[in-house]
């Protein structure tokens, strides 16, 4: 087998040359484990490679970076080019999906597009972040306001826990998605929309939304779920980005032939 190609700080594990290489962007407050049993669920040929946010995971002793387009940019300098040459499919969920947005439009400009882009749980990036900024919320308001998003569902912490380690995560990768900028621009390759019924974070209009953005023949699935289907359904996830996935290679094969 081929040697992998070291992963950098952003990329949490070696990108493999001869898989088809799913860049994972996590939602807010997660990590590289909310991915954890993606790569199994997807089987051959795919090859997950979770992005690593300061502050958390092996990054855990660098500084949180709570301005996105600062950490945008700086994603985009180390794994643009560490991406060349490599099959890639980028999934980014709910914060995680306007990376992923920004990582696509930018490896498309270099004449380089993923083979898919499938964002989830999120509203599109022609639309404003539109909750409160969580620097005018207390703890006990916070906490209240992410109950309000299943983010603790199944999950026994500790206030102790939750407010020295989970809240400085959450806050700072809400600041990312409040300094994120309105962007209407369109995206003419293979990608997928992925949402739930029950989702109290984005609205079936504001899922609806992407269309703007994407091709008339990108499809918009959704499942009877909440917002972290990612950690409750992650079975749903791996069959559609599978599915269209391999539509878009089949469509390809057609063209080539």
């Amino acid at each position: 087998m081929a040697a992998r190609t070291r992963a950098g700080s952003w990329l949490g594990r070696a990108l493999h040359p001869e898989k088809v290489n799913v860049v994972c962007f996590p939602f807010a407050g997660g990590s590289g484990a909310s991915y954890a049993s993606l790569e199994s669920l997807l089987g051959e040929p795919y090859h997950v490679v979770p992005v690593e946010f300061p502050g958390r995971d092996g990054r855990r002793g660098e500084p949180f970076i709570t301005r996105f387009t600062k950490a945008s940019q700086s994603i985009l300098d180390e794994t643009c080019d560490a991406l060349a040459g490599f099959r890639v499919v980028i999934y980014g969920h709910s914060m995680g999906a306007w990376f992923a947005w920004s990582l696509a439009k930018a490896l498309a400009e270099r004449g380089e597009p993923a083979e898919l882009l499938v964002v989830a749980a999120q509203r599109a990036p022609s639309l404003a972040y539109p909750f409160i900024p969580n620097e005018q919320m207390d703890d006990e308001t916070m906490l209240e306001y992410l109950h309000g998003f299943e983010s603790f569902a199944g999950m026994k912490v500790s206030m102790n826990i939750l407010t020295q380690w989970i809240l400085p995560v959450i806050r700072a990768d809400l600041s990312l998605c409040e300094s994120h900028d309105v962007c209407h621009r369109r995206y003419r390759y293979p990608a997928l929309v992925l949402g739930a019924t029950q989702d109290t974070f984005v609205t079936s209009a504001a899922l609806q939304s992407w269309e703007q953005h994407f091709e008339p023949s990108t499809a918009v699935r959704t499942l009877d779920a909440g917002h972290f289907f990612i950690r409750t359904d992650p079975e749903w996830v791996a069959d559609n980005l599978r599915s269209v996935h391999k539509e878009v290679e089949q469509r390809r094969w057609k063209i080539a032939g």
